[in-house]
């Protein structure tokens, strides 16, 4: 005879709400009547492989959700760096036009004061 297992042990294991499992044993046609009854190790077995392989799917979910979420905020952060990046090449290019115009007016300034000092 095959070992048995108490349903309310079989749902702490899997952290399952009792009567949650005593309907999922029933779907499995075995008549429970309350938490206390116990259904054999190898439906226990099957029951435990189930829910791993459901937690195992909803994980997976998670998963390519949060990568999804992951892959889209990436994108969105990498658009908003793009745009700074521009941002701060216009103003350096912007800077490079100014410092070309200070030193064209510095030239400018020397010229017209040493013609000032030949005159003086």
């Amino acid at each position: 005879m095959s070992e048995a297992i108490p349903v309310s042990n079989l749902a702490e294991e899997l952290k399952l709400d009792t009567k949650r499992l005593i309907d999922e044993i029933r779907r499995e046609g075995v008549d429970l009547q309350q938490a206390s009854d116990s259904v054999t190790k190898e439906l226990a077995e099957k029951i435990r492989r189930k829910y791993v392989q459901r937690e195992r799917t909803v994980n997976q979910h998670a998963s390519n959700a949060l990568n999804s979420a992951t892959k889209e905020n990436v994108a969105d952060h990498e658009a908003t760096i793009d745009h700074y990046i521009a941002e701060m090449e216009r103003i350096q290019q912007e800077m490079d036009e100014d410092q070309e115009e200070i030193l064209a007016l510095q030239l400018e300034t020397r010229t017209m004061l040493a013609e000032l000092v030949k005159v003086a």
